[in-house]
């Protein structure tokens, strides 16, 4: 029977959390932009409860719950095919060695979390779109790379 590398294992679950994370962080942001701008679905007996909690006031203002959900789709679309691919090629034992592995790992999460926090600020200064880019590029290049690992 395959076995995966502890190190590798453990690697990969504190990812799998920080990313997480991330994602119900970002859930939330889209829920309060939603009940901000009075986009809520059908009738939720929730919604006057949710409200001051998610400070959802429509005074308060909220970001574009268009680039909310484009950050939602983003995480949802690049980060759990890398970690599936970590995982199944340290099971087939095709990792060029597990401390590389595990840097790799970190490098991916910090890239994606970078990514998804100037995402918020498309356009604005230092933000804007080349440094997206900047945080982008690492994190595409590493799947194409694990991808060509798994079709070796």
């Amino acid at each position: 029977t395959a076995a995966i590398d502890p190190e590798l294992a453990a690697a990969l679950a504190l990812a799998a959390a920080v990313l997480s994370i991330k994602m119900a962080l970002t859930h939330v942001m889209v829920a309060r932009a939603r009940m901000t701008l009075g986009q809520v679905v059908g009738t939720n007996i929730l919604t006057p409860v949710a409200v001051p909690i998610f400070l959802a006031f429509k005074s308060i203002g909220s970001p574009e719950v268009a680039l909310l959900e484009r950050i939602e789709k983003n995480n949802v679309e690049n980060e759990p095919y890398v970690l599936l691919l970590f995982f199944f090629l340290g099971l087939a034992g095709k990792l060029p060695g597990i401390d590389l592995a595990v840097s790799l790992i970190k490098f991916f999460v910090m890239m994606r979390c970078a990514h998804s926090f100037v995402m918020l600020f498309p356009n604005k200064g230092p933000w804007g779109n080349g440094l997206q880019t900047v945080f982008f590029f690492p994190s595409l290049i590493l799947p194409i790379w694990l991808g060509g690992a798994a079709l070796m």
